[in-house]
């Protein structure tokens, strides 16, 4: 039987679940800002503190993502400069880092969770003329967002089909005679529509994976623990290593099937590669030699992500 409990750490409940069939000590967090430890049976508490505290930063940065993203009550700190408002984001960090948000052209400043506000701006300030310039050209290459409405033509693994919308009992989408064919039920608005396609390209994207995680498994020699789909804004994938978990963006299913086979292989060599320094790129290289045109593609494309 599982042995559960809970630990304090820097006054954070964690739930502790140890556990015969686990072989090392895990760490999530879920949406509601929860944190869980997985651990195999009969670890210490004072082993599971040390893991922990090597973790502090990516904890307090986890429960902060999951808060911002799973909060209807969030709303981010801005800063305003006449027609610009840069979002804050507030991280474990000592840097401050100033950018534009791909793919939706917003403004952000990521900085440490103790830094007033009025430092923050102080900081931002001088790069304000770079960020109007980037951000307006951002928005200028933008494709044009779809209506999910009957006649648009939307892609389906490199092939533009024509969608046509139905009344269903219940809604959902499939594709019949060439064509994408989504059912509505009455009310569904924009929003409600976009949803449904997203839902629609994860299905598409779970059918696919397995035959390319056995492939790649085999001929890299390593384990994928888990993988999973779904919608991202600004990533096509991502990984963690430690657990040999993968995550990638259903939006995928727009493209031709080799860039999500060129997007697994990618996470993949992140198990032996944390970084994208030469050792990273010729390890892909050797398991993908069109990484090069893949990469490229996927950077042509990453503003159709929220379409």
């Amino acid at each position: 039987m599982p042995d559960t409990r809970t630990i304090v750490f820097r006054g954070i409940a964690v739930s502790v679940i140890r556990k015969a069939s686990v072989r090392r000590i895990g760490l999530r967090v879920d949406a509601q800002d929860n944190v869980s430890v997985t651990a195999p049976l009969g670890t210490q508490d004072e082993r599971i503190l040390a893991a922990l505290e090597g973790r502090h930063d990516w904890i307090l940065n986890s429960r902060q993502k999951m808060h911002e993203r799973h909060d209807a009550t969030f709303r981010p700190e801005t800063l305003e400069f006449g027609d610009l408002e840069v979002h804050v984001k507030r991280r474990a960090t000592p840097n401050v880092e100033v950018r534009i948000s791909a793919p939706d052209a917003v403004p952000e400043v990521t900085a440490p969770f103790d830094m007033p506000l009025a430092v923050v701006r102080g900081i931002v300030e001088p790069h304000v003329p770079r960020l109007r310039e980037s951000r307006d050209s951002m928005i200028k290459g933008m494709p044009a967002r779809l209506s999910y409405v009957t006649g648009e033509r939307h892609l389906l693994w490199g092939e533009k089909m024509e969608l046509v919308t139905v009344d269903w009992a219940r809604p959902g989408v499939r594709v019949e005679d060439g064509r994408i064919v989504m059912g509505l039920v009455p009310g569904m608005g924009l929003a409600e529509r976009r949803e449904l396609m997203r839902h629609f390209y994860r299905q598409c994207v779970l059918c696919e994976l397995g035959p390319i995680v056995a492939r790649y498994e085999e001929l890299m020699g390593r384990e994928i623990a888990g993988i999973t789909c779904r919608f991202m804004k600004s990533r096509w994938g991502s990984c963690t290593p430690q657990t040999r978990t993968i995550r990638v963006n259903c939006m995928l299913a727009r493209y031709p099937r080799p860039l999500l086979e060129y997007v697994v292989v990618h996470e993949m060599c992140h198990f032996v590669e944390r970084g994208h320094g030469r050792a990273f790129r010729e390890l892909e290289a050797r398991y993908f030699p069109e990484c090069g045109k893949a990469t490229a593609f996927l950077d042509r494309v990453a503003g159709e992500i929220l379409i």
